[in-house]
C-alpha cells in the first residue's frame, strides 16, 4: 500500500496540450468537412446519412468516454475533451440534416447556406431561437423536435454524468 501511495506521488503532472491539441484538429477538421463536402440538394440523401452518423457516433463516443473516465489519469480533461467533441458532432450532425432538409424539400424559411443550417442548429442547442430561421413543414418541426428533446436529454445528461465522473476522479486523485 505505501509503495503504490508513493508511485501515484511520484508521477509527473501530465500534460494536457497534445489532446487537446489533437481534439482541436480533429474538431477543425470536422467543420471542414461540412463547410466543403457536397451536400445539400443534390446529394440531400448522403448529407441526412452523414448528419445521422455523426449524431450516433457522438453518442457512442460521449458513452465511451464517460465509461473511460472511471481509470482516467486527467478525468477533468479527458471529460471536457469528450464533452467538446460530442458538441461537435451534433452541431455538424444536425447541420447537415437541415441543409439536406432546406435545399431538398424546402423545410425551412431562412435557411440557404450550410451556415445558415449551423446557426440555426447552435440557437437550438442554446435554446435562443432568434426566429429568424424557422421550420415550415410538418417533416421540418418534428425534425427540430426530435433534436430539443435530444439536447435536453441527452446533452444536459452527458454533460452531468461526464462532469460528475470528472470532479469525483479528480479529487479522488488528490486525496490519495
Amino acid at each position: 500500500m505505501k509503495r503504490e501511495i508513493e508511485a501515484l506521488e511520484a508521477k509527473p503532472p501530465i500534460d494536457p496540450t497534445v489532446p487537446i491539441l489533437r481534439v482541436i484538429g480533429l474538431e477543425a477538421v470536422l467543420f471542414a468537412g461540412y463547410l466543403v463536402l457536397p451536400i445539400g440538394e443534390r446529394a440531400w440523401l448522403v448529407s441526412l446519412v452523414v448528419g445521422a452518423l455523426a449524431i450516433v457516433i457522438g453518442v457512442g463516443l460521449a458513452t465511451r468516454r464517460g465509461r473511460a473516465l472511471i481509470h482516467s489519469d486527467r478525468p477533468v480533461i479527458d471529460a471536457a475533451i469528450a464533452l467538446s467533441l460530442f458538441l461537435t458532432l451534433l452541431l455538424v450532425g444536425f447541420s447537415s440534416i437541415y441543409y439536406a432538409m432546406a435545399t431538398h424539400g424546402h423545410d425551412f424559411s431562412g435557411l440557404v447556406t450550410r451556415l445558415d443550417a449551423l446557426y440555426f442548429t447552435v440557437t437550438t442547442v442554446a435554446t435562443v431561437g432568434f426566429g429568424d430561421v424557422v421550420p415550415v413543414s410538418q417533416w421540418g418541426r418534428f425534425v427540430v423536435t426530435i433534436q430539443m428533446v435530444f439536447d435536453l436529454t441527452f446533452v444536459a445528461v452527458s454533460f452531468r454524468l461526464l462532469g460528475a465522473v470528472a470532479q469525483e476522479r479528480h479529487e479522488s486523485s488528490r486525496t490519495i
